[in-house]
């Protein structure tokens, strides 16, 4: 039977022979407010080729829940609108972010290499030029880096003002003129400073290095003794000063001034002369209390006779610079070796030891209450031994070379005599003290602490055997010892340590020895200080004579741990304000020194 055209027609294109033709299809623009949703059903439902969802083990998936077509006669699949998975942007908006990491990454890269393609590219042009292009910075650099180390290497000279708890500096003060520190209080400073050839100038600086007043310029030496004073004033000596016969740190001066002052103006409350130049007389000012300043003037040349006291105490009232009362000291023929003496205050009585008699006087009205004489062999000896005097209880403690004599307070009689632990085979003393820890007495010398119960003089403990005792000071609360000393160990060189002690037993607590060739400078008397808050103390890590580079260390006085240290080309003028809290000091440094300290630290 043949097929007539027009029933050919009708039938689908493949059965007539012929591939069927693709449909045209037509994508309409995304218009405003539509999304990829929106448009999608429409692709679908008109134009879009519907795609079967198979699963990887070769049957249809299911897509919303509906069972995928089965496969028809044909051999094609039958799509169905339910099975299809719709054509949209949403898997490409998913794979952007990827591809934008990708290509700044590029970006990165490009822009990195570039430089070092252009200096290969000038290699290749002009080996010379490119040396010039290289080279020429790093030459800059290292000529950048030679001046700044030199600038580093520049010498500077500081005032500080520390906080003595903390190390934290309050300020500073740059030095281009000589200037000597006087004292330290938490409003600052008091200097000496040379305003010419041969003026000096007190001055008063804040803490942050501030110039709060000057004034009182004379051709003579500025010194504040660390003396009580009225409140909100200072105390202050003006005179040339004179070698120390003792070397116990009281200083003879002529001629001699005193000044009271007002502490934040610097006004001139009352001023007194009480040697003059010409005068054959040295004046000492040995202490102070609220009341008045004690001064030993000593006679000296053809005004010093057999038939008149060499030596007189005064005391001169700190309201008004005038002179309360005097007592006369030894005369010419006790031999007193134009020695002031020494003085201590305990309560209302003021003792003054001179050339081997002490004199216990009424402090308020100036009478004589007793006098007490015990010789010593050598003159040398006397002066050394004048200011070892302590007060426990109702005993006043005098040292000599072979005992320490205990006389009662009250009328002077002697009542006891222990045995001196300084005392040497020549009789000669050694480097020797005394001091208290309640009713524990520490006596020290010759190599020897030894602790007495003052009331029973029973020996508590010993320390023996040590080469040198160099300074004892018991702490506030009056349970550690803290002593500097020398010591070697069998076969090895002796070396010094900073070494507490317990005062009940006598073992140690903490040994403060940064290097066993380190030595302690003189910077601080008995080479440290206690402020009842920390122990400082200037160190030289060698042995040496001069010292390179010494360092100013605080130290906690409980454990001996660090709590701050400074070092420098030189430190000097270690000044300790009377409530501890305040440290001045003057320092000379580099910045390449501070640099690397602060590095290795």
């Amino acid at each position: 039977m043949s097929e007539t055209p027009e029933a050919r027609s009708s039938l689908p294109e493949k059965q007539r022979g012929h591939l069927p033709r693709p449909r045209k299809h037509t994508l309409e623009p995304v218009r405003n407010g539509q999304t990829l949703e929106d448009v999608a059903p429409n692709i679908a439902e008109t134009e879009t080729v519907k795609l079967a969802a198979r699963g990887l083990n070769g049957k249809t998936r299911q897509q919303d829940g509906k069972p995928a077509s089965n496969v028809s006669s044909n051999g094609h699949h039958a799509l169905e609108e339910s099975e299809t998975v719709k054509l949209a942007a949403a898997p490409e908006t998913a794979s952007q972010p990827s591809g934008r990491r990708a290509q700044i990454s590029q970006q990165m890269l490009v822009r990195a290499v570039y430089p070092l393609r252009q200096l290969n590219r000038l290699r290749r042009h002009s080996r010379p030029l490119f040396a010039i292009v290289l080279f020429v910075p790093l030459i800059i650099l290292l000529l950048g880096g030679v001046l700044e180390y030199a600038q580093l290497q520049q010498p500077f000279n500081n005032l500080y003002s520390v906080d003595a708890l903390s190390g934290a500096i309050l300020g500073q003060l740059p030095i281009t003129t000589p200037v000597q520190p006087l004292a330290a209080d938490d409003q600052g400073s008091l200097l000496s400073i040379t305003a010419s050839q041969h003026l000096q100038q007190l001055a008063a600086y804040s803490l942050n290095g501030a110039l709060q007043w000057h004034t009182l310029t004379t051709p003579y030496a500025f010194s504040v003794p660390a003396l009580s004073s009225h409140p909100g004033s200072v105390l202050v000596a003006a005179g040339e000063q004179l070698p120390s016969a003792t070397g116990s740190g009281l200083t003879p001066m002529r001629p001699l001034a005193l000044y009271q002052v007002k502490r934040a103006t610097g006004a001139v409350i009352w001023q007194k002369t009480l040697v003059q130049a010409s005068d054959q007389a040295v004046a000492t000012i040995l202490g102070a209390d609220q009341r008045a300043v004690y001064v030993a003037t000593v006679q000296t040349g053809s005004r010093a006779s057999a038939a008149r006291p060499v030596v007189v105490l005064q005391a001169i009232s700190q309201d008004s610079g005038d002179v309360i009362w005097s007592v006369a000291g030894p005369t010419a023929a006790n031999d007193a070796l134009q020695d002031a003496g020494h003085l201590l205050l305990s309560g209302s009585t003021a003792f003054w030891q001179v050339a081997g008699n002490i004199y216990a006087i009424n402090a308020v009205q100036g009478q004589l209450q007793w006098s007490h004489l015990i010789p010593e062999n050598g003159n040398q000896e006397l002066l050394a031994e004048e200011s070892h005097m302590l007060v426990v209880g109702n005993t006043l403690i005098i040292e000599r070379a072979v005992l320490y004599h205990a006389l009662d307070v009250a009328s002077g009689n002697e009542q006891w005599d222990v045995s001196n632990p300084g005392q040497q085979y020549s009789g000669q003393p050694g480097n020797s003290g005394i001091t208290a820890a309640g009713n524990t007495l520490l006596l020290y010398g010759g190599g020897e602490i030894v602790a007495l119960d003052a009331a029973t003089r029973q020996v508590l403990w010993t320390q023996k055997q040590l080469d040198s005792v160099q300074n004892v000071v018991v702490a506030s609360d009056g349970k550690l010892v803290y002593v500097v000393l020398i010591d070697s160990v069998e076969g090895s060189q002796p070396a010094q340590a900073l070494v507490a002690l317990d005062v009940q037993n006598g073992g140690a607590r903490w040994t403060f020895q940064p290097s066993v060739q380190m030595s302690f400078l003189s910077l601080l008397p008995g080479g440290f200080a206690y402020t009842g808050h920390v122990l400082l103390t200037a160190i030289c890590l060698s042995q040496q004579t001069s010292c390179a580079q010494p360092f100013l260390y605080a130290l906690n006085p409980t454990n001996g741990a660090i709590v701050w240290k400074v070092g420098g080309n030189s430190i000097s003028a270690i000044t300790i304000s009377s409530a501890g809290a305040v440290l001045l000091f003057q320092r000379q440094s580099t910045g390449w020194l501070d640099l690397t300290t602060r590095f290795k630290s």
